[in-house]
Parts: structure tokens; C-alpha cells; sequence
């Protein structure tokens, strides 16, 4: 086994057992379940209101809030990881020993994936509970879901990271994922927004808005990890294996370019306290 490979586990099992004993991963998957109950529960009444006899896959909804929640726990937690151990002075001392940069960022990258996965575990053991005590089933396309939520999880990490790599302090770094992740939902939520409105009901100035917002987002839709996220929903929600694998490719394809990218940012930004 080469010394990168060692390197890669050491770090991992470091950030492992810091994640595992600490209460971050706890607190986002109980907010994850708090929220998938939420929705679950007004699913249903709604349901019922309807006098729904029959549901496809009724614990899909949830479960996409719940990966929404678990992907934006990752995100923070991959957006803080270099900078918190640069203001702390650990990085530049683990690059005494036998670690580069390529170590350091694939071991956060998959210590990521772990949280995330753990996150998902326990969320998976609540839908468990809530289907035995709801009677209702399981299909395939939760196990669909989840895979899917794997890939979308390595979107997040890996736009995190490449903050992370950007920034010496854990505050700019918070910051900057604020602003960022702020600015593409908000252009997200302003096109849904304006495709809710009747044609002759938009004024000339929300036309042009309309316009602009929908180029912008043509333009980033490929630089968002948020556009993979919501791919991917409809995906599973659609039942469409062409746009599913398509996603999943394109989540494989933006993880693999952002981590690429994190390493050389790393190099340039160099690895000292400022």
C-alpha cells in the first residue's frame, strides 16, 4: 500500500472518530428525521383529506427532504474542514509528515461520505419505525433514492471542499457558503416562482427578469450541486431511468472535477495559517 493510501486512512479514521463522538452528525440527523416526520404527516393528512386509498411510494417525499437536509450538513461540514485546521495550524503540520494535498483532500472527501452515509442509516431506521407502525411499504425507488442521494452527497462534498480550499478561516468560509448556496437557491426559487404566473398577467420588467434568471441558471445549472439535487428528485419522482443514470453520471463526472479542482486550489492557496 502506498504511503498516500496510508495517509488517506489515517486521516479518515481521525476524522471519523471525531465526527462519530461529536454531536454535529446527531443533531443533523434528528433535524433530517424532525423534518421527513413533518412532511410525512401532512403528506398523509392530505391523503386522507382526499380520501387517497392507494399511494406510490408515499416514503419518497420525506426522504427527499431528509437527503436535503443530510447534503447541507455535508456541505458545511466540507466547507469548514481545511479552513478549520488551517486557523488551527494542524494542516501544515500534518504536511511535515507523509501527506500532500491530493491525501488531504480525498480523505475529507470520504470522511464526508461516511457522515453522510451514517446520516442515512439512521434516517433509513426512522422510515423502518414510521412503515411498521403506518403499515405501509417500501418500493424500489427508495432504494433508488438512496443511491442516488450518494452521489448528490459527493456533489455537495466536493463544492464544500473547494470553499474550503479557497479560505483560511472557518467564519469566511461559512460565509462564503452562505452567500454562494444563498444566491443559486435564490435564483432557483425565482424561476418556479415565475413560472407559477399566467403569461398575460407579466409585466414587461418580469419578462425581462424572466429572462435573465433563466440564462443565468442555463449558465450554472452545471456549476450547482443544487441543479443535480433537484435533477435527481424528479428522476426518482418520474420513475425515468434515462434521466436517473444521466444524473448520476453527471453527479460522478461534477464530483471528480471539483475535487480536481480543490487540489490544485489547495496548492495555490498553500496550506499555512494567515
Amino acid at each position: 500500500m502506498s504511503y498516500r493510501w496510508v495517509a488517506i486512512r489515517s486521516i479518515i479514521k481521525r476524522e471519523a472518530r471525531s465526527s462519530f463522538f461529536g454531536l454535529g452528525l446527531y443533531i443533523a440527523s434528528t433535524i433530517a428525521c424532525f423534518v421527513s416526520a413533518f412532511i410525512f404527516n401532512s403528506y398523509i393528512n392530505t391523503v386522507e383529506g382526499n380520501n387517497i386509498m392507494v399511494m406510490a411510494s408515499p416514503l419518497n417525499t420525506p426522504l427527499f427532504y431528509a437527503v436535503i437536509v443530510a447534503t447541507l450538513y455535508t456541505a458545511i461540514s466540507s466547507s469548514t474542514a481545511l479552513s478549520r485546521e488551517k486557523d488551527k495550524g494542524t494542516l501544515e503540520v500534518l504536511f511535515y509528515g507523509p501527506v500532500d494535498h491530493l491525501s488531504v483532500i480525498l480523505a475529507k472527501f470520504f470522511e464526508d461520505i461516511i457522515s453522510f452515509l451514517i446520516i442515512m442509516v439512521l434516517v433509513t431506521a426512522y422510515f423502518v419505525y414510521t412503515a411498521i407502525v403506518t403499515n405501509l411499504g417500501f418500493s424500489i425507488s427508495y432504494l433508488y433514492a438512496v443511491v442516488l442521494s450518494i452521489f448528490i452527497a459527493g456533489c455537495m462534498s466536493s463544492f464544500g471542499l473547494w470553499l474550503s480550499s479557497l479560505t483560511a478561516r472557518i467564519r469566511t468560509s461559512v460565509l462564503l457558503l452562505i452567500v454562494i448556496m444563498g444566491g443559486l437557491l435564490g435564483l432557483q426559487f425565482l424561476q418556479n416562482y415565475i413560472l407559477t404566473l399566467k403569461p398575460e398577467d407579466l409585466s414587461l420588467s418580469m419578462v425581462y427578469v424572466m429572462g435573465i434568471v433563466s440564462n443565468a441558471l442555463r449558465i450554472i445549472r452545471w456549476a450547482s450541486p443544487f441543479s443535480y439535487l433537484m435533477n435527481g428528485i424528479n428522476a426518482v419522482a418520474l420513475g425515468s431511468t434515462s434521466m436517473y443514470l444521466e444524473n448520476m453520471l453527471g453527479a460522478l463526472a461534477y464530483t471528480i472535477i471539483m475535487l480536481i479542482i480543490s487540489v490544485y486550489t489547495l496548492k495555490w492557496k498553500g496550506v499555512r495559517k494567515l
